[in-house]
């Protein structure tokens, strides 16, 4: 009876088959369903039941539950369930999702069986980013690698190592970073005695791995950690909760390929996750997987159908997901699981559910649900998958202004996730457009992100195949139904990309069936209590391989198109479609020409007025010119002179180049001073940067330098001095009063330079007060004052801030500074000196 049937059908049908016990209860069979093993309590399902619910039915059930937006939760005070509405959703998710970005990232890379010394790398290596200095961020980089290495052999070192690429890699050095990282690693953990902690170190090598989409590499490194696992001395339970996780993965690596013939593989996978989650007594996550399943099979409704040649088979089996979910939603009404991701999993599959069956509405507010819970769990990629359905659904109803929100509430993301948030942007947007038949400004949308080649290039290799997938497959769906002539171009790149995909699976599955060969060989004559699963597992590969091969492929014409690269396939489709539009533009050109005939003679007066308008605009505008460039020639001059009278602090432009020197010989305890020190000349030199091209600054910016700058030369000269700088203006006005650019951090840098030897405190005041038509401005000090004026006129920094008081006064502005050498003193008390100078109007 199975003969023809599709390998997905088989599945389906031992799926539901045997989806739990069918009993006799009273004389009525019961029916209950396998993906929710947890602690559901509702009565099973009997068969009649079953056959007399409709899918309709159960769509209408689940929009009926949810009219408005809404999440609940479970109050052990009170022992009961609290459903909380959302009033203004865009505002709430906004405020929720900013709260959650500013706070500490969830699952962060600490272990508790990791030392300090791990952990503290760990930090070092998550910070390194930070670093906004080239010079500094480089020798971190390398004190990093070389501490890395040192370390013993053990699964953290490999956890870090991969971290620590994970921040490196690049579009241009992904490759080789693969490549090198995974034989270091795998150099370490065959140096690891213990089976269980090697096991724990592939499965970060794999993740890793997946992460990065070498997927082909990771399912040798996932079966690797399963044999280990599986030979360590642990405990069932634990060796089955990590067996259920490994398996886990593997279905993400099968999910992440872009064929419909992985849903065979996915699902076998979550499946085997599900049965060790449950004899590992683990419950929520077996819940978990059940509920994930559901919904990838939902979402992928579409390719099912194509898989499933039986259509009552594939109805059976979508209300059994179905009544599965309102099994799940009753107890959720009644009580939340405290596991979010349950909740999430459960309000996302009923929200694709509705989606699939039209009722968009509903859908919105399931959806607004799961978003709600991937904000609790800090996991952007849900928080991503919710909001783009979210403004799809608005979209698709026409509601632009509501889909716009949502799509704006990805901006969010961008300083974390830089392009790959804009381009998801772009294509949420294009793809909301296209659903709601606006093919022109979806086209418009797309073309946007499809030509920019600087954004798509910044991705990854096999992330950026993956997005021209995603912009091929929409491209194809949205100029066919314009009937444009292009079509067949996108058409053939999505073929090219089944075709790439299909070799890719392929590789994958013999990857798989590959590894699982070499552990049954190496297994030997010893007993596997597995051994049925994994030649289950390489039956269905070997099964799915030969259906891959035996597909015919499609016939394509001689000059079908295929990209080697992104820049090339752009510029073809660019000619092309100019070609395809040809016709049009010719047309075009044949109006203008025949309107200029009839207009010729219009055309040769106007013509005529236009030259002589030009020629007087040409001797206008060379007489302006000239004029131009003398007073330009005039005030440059001005400019350059008080440019070249500027006052520096030479001595901390010397920080940087002796900064490596400071770093060999300090130990832990000043290294942490050390970092201060540089963060302060961080802030210095972004302020007095940002104002490099400024002759003049701000009081108040004159001070934050003069502080900084002062606490950075205490540090190069080793001083012990305490500094107190402090300012006593009458009003908040004179902060912003401009003056020559470095004069009072020069006063106040002379005063620690030469005020601070032998002294454990030096205090110094900037202080103002009003006068006629102006301010009187006073630096003073309680330092050691000087001997004579001859200290003073000898002093370069001084005869500088006199030419540049000279040059300020010369210029344009409103004000002048009054300044001469004898408003230089010392105190009365001989112990400190005091400048003064005036600002006054013209």
């Amino acid at each position: 009876m199975l003969l023809g049937i599709r390998p997905y059908t088989i599945i389906i049908i031992l799926f539901f088959l045997s989806s739990g016990s069918f009993a006799q209860n009273t004389g009525e069979q019961l029916f209950r369903n396998p993906l929710f093993p947890g602690n559901l309590k509702k009565d099973p399902v009997s068969v009649l039941r079953f056959n007399n619910t409709s899918i309709e039915e159960l769509i209408n059930y689940f929009a009926d539950k949810r009219k408005t937006p809404s999440y609940k939760y479970y109050s052990e005070k009170d022992g009961k369930t609290w459903v909380v509405s959302i009033l203004e959703p865009v505002k709430y998710f906004r405020e929720e999702i900013e709260k959650s970005l500013k706070e500490p990232p969830n699952g962060t890379p600490r272990y508790s069986e990791f030392s300090d010394k791990i952990n503290k790398l760990f930090y070092r290596v998550n910070t390194l980013h930070k670093i906004d200095d080239g010079v500094t961020k480089t020798i971190e980089s390398e004190l990093l690698a070389k501490e890395i290495e040192a370390l013993s052999p053990s699964k953290e070192k490999v956890s870090l190592l991969l971290r620590y690429t994970e921040l490196r890699i690049t579009s241009r050095n992904y490759y080789d970073e693969i490549e090198t990282t995974h034989d270091k690693a795998q150099k370490i953990i065959e140096l690891l005695p213990n089976k269980y902690d090697k096991a724990i170190a592939l499965v970060y090598l794999a993740n890793f791995l997946l992460q990065f989409q070498a997927n082909i590499a990771a399912i040798s490194t996932y079966y690797e950690a399963r044999e280990n696992v599986y030979n360590c001395n642990k405990p069932d339970t634990v060796k089955n909760q990590l067996q259920g996780y490994i398996c886990e993965q593997i279905a993400s690596v099968f999910y992440s390929e872009t064929i419909p013939r992985t849903i065979l593989k996915s699902v076998e996978y979550y499946q085997l996750a599900m049965r060790y989650y449950k004899l590992a007594e683990r419950k929520d996550d077996a819940e978990r997987v059940g509920l994930n399943l559901v919904g990838y099979l939902l979402y992928r409704n579409e390719e099912m159908k194509g898989l499933i040649s039986d259509s009552v088979l594939y109805s059976k089996s979508i209300k059994q997901e179905l009544l599965g979910l309102q099994m799940f939603l009753d107890e959720y009404d009644n009580r939340p699981s405290e596991n979010k991701a349950i909740n999430y999993y459960m309000a996302y599959g009923i929200g694709i559910a509705c989606k699939n069956h039209g009722k968009l509405t509903a859908s919105i507010h399931y959806f607004m649900e799961a978003l709600h819970y991937a904000i609790e769990q800090k996991n952007y990629i849900f928080v991503r998958s919710s909001v783009a359905n979210i403004s799809l659904m608005y979209g698709t109803l026409l509601q632009w202004e509501e889909a716009d929100k949502y799509i704006g509430l990805l901006s969010l993301f961008e300083g974390t996730w830089e392009n790959v948030s804009i381009f998801n942007k772009a294509m949420q947007k294009a793809a909301a457009y296209s659903n709601a038949g606006r093919l022109d400004s979806a086209l418009l949308t797309i073309n946007k992100v499809q030509f920019d080649t600087v954004l798509m290039n910044s991705f990854i290799p096999p992330f950026i195949r993956k997005r021209y997938q995603e912009i091929n497959n929409l491209k194809f769906s949205i100029l066919y139904r314009l009937k444009n002539d292009s079509a067949h171009i996108y058409e053939n790149y999505c073929h090219y990309d089944q075709e790439f995909y299909q070799n890719q699976f392929a590789q994958l599955l013999e990857r798989e069936s590959k590894a699982i060969s070499d552990w049954l060989e190496r297994q030997g004559e010893k007993e596997l209590s597995l051994k049925q699963e994994l030649i289950a597992s390489k039956e269905l590969a070997n099964s799915t391989l030969i259906k891959l091969n035996a597909i015919e492929k499609k016939e394509r014409k001689t000059d079908s198109l295929r990209y080697s690269d992104s820049i090339r396939g752009i510029n073809k489709i660019r000619t092309l479609e100019n070609e395809n539009n040809k016709v049009r533009t010719d047309k075009l050109a044949a109006e203008a020409e025949a309107l200029k005939a009839k207009n010729r003679l219009w055309g040769v007066a106007i013509i005529s007025i236009v030259c002589i308008s030009l020629i007087l605009y040409y001797f206008i505008r060379k007489f302006n010119k000239a004029k131009t460039e003398k007073l330009r020639l005039q005030k440059s001059h001005s400019d350059l002179k008080l440019l070249s009278s500027l006052a520096v602090n030479h001595d901390i432009d010397k920080f940087i180049p002796l900064l490596p020197s400071y770093l060999r010989n300090v130990n832990d305890i000043e290294k942490v001073k050390l970092q201060h020190v540089v963060e302060k000349f961080r802030i210095y030199h972004k302020l007095t940067f940002k104002k490099s091209n400024s002759l003049t600054n701000k009081v108040a910016d004159e001070i934050q330098a003069a502080k900084l700058s002062a606490e950075i030369y205490k540090y190069m000269k080793n001083s012990e001095t305490v500094l107190n700088i402090d300012t006593d203006f009458p009003g908040a006005e004179i902060q912003e009063i401009q003056i020559p650019k470095n004069m009072i951090t020069s006063f106040i840098s002379n005063s620690v330079k030469h005020g601070s030897s032998g002294k454990d405190k030096l205090n110094i005041l900037v202080k103002a007060l009003y006068i006629n038509e102006g301010y009187q401005f006073y630096i003073e000090d309680d330092g050691i004052g000087f001997n004579s004026l001859g200290e003073i006129t000898s002093d370069r920094g001084i005869g500088l801030i006199c030419r540049q008081v000279e040059s300020f006064n010369e210029g344009e502005g409103q004000y002048k500074i009054i300044f001469e050498l004898e408003n230089i003193k010392n105190k009365n008390t001989q112990q400190g000196v005091i400048v003064g100078f005036k600002i006054v109007k013209k």
